[in-house]
């Protein structure tokens, strides 16, 4: 069996633990030493040095939120693809503000222009167009550090009108625009329109080469004897909100459009077809504040100052994101902003999960009463709550024990099968009295070592008689038992059949990986995908089902409040093709006897 709780702190049980490291990438990206070769070798791939140990640390960090971010996107099986790139580095808001123009100006007085294409048709236009292949698009530029995609945008469409009237492509000056159309709307790095870009196209007499005006990627003063390589006579609006009306003009030449770019997805994309939702609120600070505000209130939290607020409010504003993007992919399991949403995923799991994960090598094979159950014969059907053995879920807040709540609830539930009476007993009795060997209280500790000393103890007292303070404290030896077991068995590991036959006779702790930012803030559904196995948290099995879509269930207790999953709850397939389980639950089982 292994140590479960909440993130023991001892630098041994941490190089224990890299023993045991899963392989699987979910489980790498949590892995600081893993993640810090990753951000080295990123930093030698594009030339990033950092001013002192300080900002490289800060950097540090944004580098892991974005990996892990990456890592967990695509896990999704999506149409498209993030990966790491050269804006790995730097929070979404840092790459709003040079990459995306981070003051949208709506043109109140737009005049609506002729659009020529009208009367095309649909039907008749080519199935696939691509201007590459008809030498109208010059190679991929850069805009680097400056915000002036507006020009970038405007030049491209330019080159490819010009390539189309005169069979000649010329690589036209973004920088002329940057330094000389300064007037209204447009100013250089600081965002523009890309209809101004045309109309000063149009004024100056057209624009200079790249190559005798190159792009600086920074505001300069104007070169005003410039010579012009190429003109456009006008320009004109595709009517708004009418893809067909833009198909028509694609098919006919290179086309300006505006985008939401701001999000993560984009500053990350890295391939395949961009499908689902693009949410402009939750780059929009001003709702994202509001946001963080209203929850301030829901969950009661006060920030000792305004520096820790607004680094509180940057993690929010990045789960909030996270969540977001997430739950657009329509998966089986939704995540949702919980009592967690102001914690990075390492906070959380130093009070939620185990990081040192440590291997029990002792481990004496105990008998298995169900071995010879017929699956065939099982219900196909079993939750624990519906037969009164299941207590209310309760909160282990930021002590690090959830091995006791687990511990605590499988005997709960044999304790109510074997006498008829449910009794919630005492987790605090645990971290205060079970102090020998892995059990730690708050630091973690074994269920198998839990129900150890629950014999040996003569039983638990009430959990009123002993009530939970979430933190260590003083043995009260003296107090007396309200329920015992006689011994306890480990369920055969990696196997989820003989899992379903002890779950059909009786609640029974697990352990899982539950470090992961899908298990921070799942919120409901039936938990899917790709999970890390590196065992860090206890919880209980309490029954199993299926979906009405043919999914398969497990169905779990946890200990973090009724706020967090389905009110306190979480349901994980069942039978998938890892005989470890869904993150992990099979491999270390076990329930006491009564």
């Amino acid at each position: 069996m292994a140590r479960h709780g909440d993130e023991a702190h001892h630098g041994t049980n941490l190089g224990k633990a890299m023993n045991h490291v899963n392989h699987e990438d979910a489980r790498e990206l949590n892995d600081d030493l893993s993640m810090l070769a990753r951000h080295e070798s990123w930093m030698v791939q594009y030339g990033r040095v950092y001013k002192d140990a300080t900002e490289k640390a800060q950097r540090f960090e944004i580098f892991k939120d974005n990996a892990r971010f990456i890592e967990s996107f695509n896990a999704g099986g999506r149409k498209f693809w993030l990966n790491i790139n050269q804006f790995a580095d730097l929070s979404n808001d840092e790459f709003k503000a040079t990459k995306t123009n981070k003051g949208f100006i709506p043109n109140k007085v737009k005049v609506p222009t002729g659009f020529r294409y009208e009367n095309m048709s649909l039907e008749a236009l080519p199935a696939t167009v691509d201007w590459r292949t008809k030498g109208a698009v010059t190679p991929v530029k850069d805009q680097g550090q400056c915000g002036c995609c507006w020009a970038f945008s405007a030049v491209a469409a330019t080159e490819g009108i010009v390539k189309i009237s005169t069979g000649t492509l010329i690589s036209l000056s973004e920088q002329e625009l940057v330094d000389c159309d300064v007037h209204g709307e447009d100013q250089g790095c600081e965002g523009g329109l890309m209809d101004d870009a045309f109309k000063f196209i149009i004024k100056n007499g057209g624009l200079t080469k790249e190559s005798s005006y190159p792009y600086s990627a920074a505001d300069g003063k104007c070169k005003s004897g410039s010579s012009s390589a190429a003109t456009i006579k006008s320009y004109e609006d595709v009517p708004t909100n009418d893809e067909g009306a833009l198909m028509k003009a694609v098919a006919s030449q290179p086309v300006s459009v505006a985008v939401d770019g701001g999000d993560m997805t984009f500053q990350f994309y890295s391939g395949g077809v961009m499908t689902g939702s693009c949410a402009r609120e939750l780059n929009d600070d001003l709702s994202m504040v509001a946001r963080h505000e209203s929850w301030m209130v829901q969950y009661g939290r006060v920030y000792k100052d305004a520096a820790e607020k607004a680094q509180r409010f940057e993690i929010f504003k990045a789960n909030a994101r996270f969540i977001e993007s997430f739950n657009a992919e329509g998966r089986k399991f939704w995540l949702n902003i919980n009592q967690f949403a102001d914690l990075s995923n390492d906070e959380f799991k130093a009070t939620k999960t185990n990081k040192g994960f440590i291997s029990n090598k002792g481990k004496v094979s105990t008998r298995f009463r169900y071995e010879n159950m017929s699956l065939d014969a099982l219900p196909t059907t079993v939750d624990w709550r519906t037969k009164g053995a299941v207590t209310p879920v309760k909160d282990q807040g930021q002590c690090g024990c959830c091995w006791a709540f687990s511990a605590v609830a499988a005997t709960e539930g044999i304790v109510k099968i074997s006498t008829g009476t449910l009794i919630s007993l005492s987790e605090q009795e645990l971290v205060d009295c079970d102090v020998h060997g892995e059990d730690q209280g708050c630091e973690g500790g074994l269920m198998d070592d839990a129900f150890k000393f629950i014999i040996k103890n003569g039983g638990l007292t009430k959990e009123s008689s002993y009530p939970y303070s979430a933190a260590d404290g003083k043995c009260k030896s003296r107090s007396s038992s309200a329920a015992t077991i006689k011994s306890y068995e480990d369920v055969p590991t990696n196997d989820e059949g003989a899992l379903m036959k002890a779950v059909a006779s009786q609640p029974v702790s697990v352990a899982v990986d539950g470090g992961d930012m899908t298990f921070q803030f799942y919120s409901g559904g039936v938990m899917t995908g790709s999970c890390g196995t590196d065992l860090d948290h206890g919880i209980a099995a309490i029954g199993y089902g299926t979906t009405s879509d043919g999914t398969k269930y497990w169905l779990l207790k946890n200990s973090w409040g009724t706020t967090w999953g389905e009110n306190g709850f979480l349901r994980m397939e069942k039978d998938i093709a890892d005989k470890k389980g869904m993150c992990g639950l099979a491999m270390e089982p076990s329930y006491p006897t009564a």
